[in-house]
């Protein structure tokens, strides 16, 4: 398999797995954060293991806006 394969590859990938995520959902959960910001309240992250660092990411990508 060379490069562009596996570029292709994983670029199919990537768009199954987004094409199946409920963009209603989605919105749902932007309301919630911004009725959350709007209050000034706080939003609470956990992570176990490798999921730690994604929490960590994301409590620093909150923290930015």
């Amino acid at each position: 398999m060379d490069l562009k394969d596996y570029i292709n590859i994983y670029l199919n990938e990537v768009n199954e797995i987004t094409s199946k995520l409920d963009k209603q959902e989605i919105e749902k959960m932007i309301s919630v954060i911004l009725k959350v910001k709007k209050v000034q309240g706080r939003i609470f992250m956990l992570g176990v293991g490798g999921s730690a660092g994604n929490a960590s990411h994301a409590v620093n990508d909150f923290r930015k806006i």
